[in-house]
């Protein structure tokens, strides 16, 4: 699990103004968001971990394909 440093940056999955899903970068400043974040595994050095991430949950939730789930689910144009 990767827990970030003091300022270092890090990405989450989040909703945006709009309410949709997406990816989100934040820098660390112990708040409680961070904390959040942190205690629920949600916290990835790079994007592409965290769509990776994205993807096999739920492979593994809908027995189905990642992608084609988080696409078929509404406009997710983060990726």
């Amino acid at each position: 699990m990767f827990r970030p440093k003091w300022q270092e940056v890090y990405w989450y999955i989040g909703q945006n103004e709009e309410d949709k899903w997406t990816f989100m970068t934040k820098a660390c400043e112990n708040d409680w968001m961070d904390l959040y974040h942190i205690s629920m595994g949600d916290c990835y050095r790079t994007r592409e971990e965290a769509i990776d991430d994205v993807y096999e949950m739920l492979t593994k939730i809908c027995q189905e394909d990642g992608y084609g789930v988080w696409q078929r689910e509404g406009d997710h144009t983060a990726f």
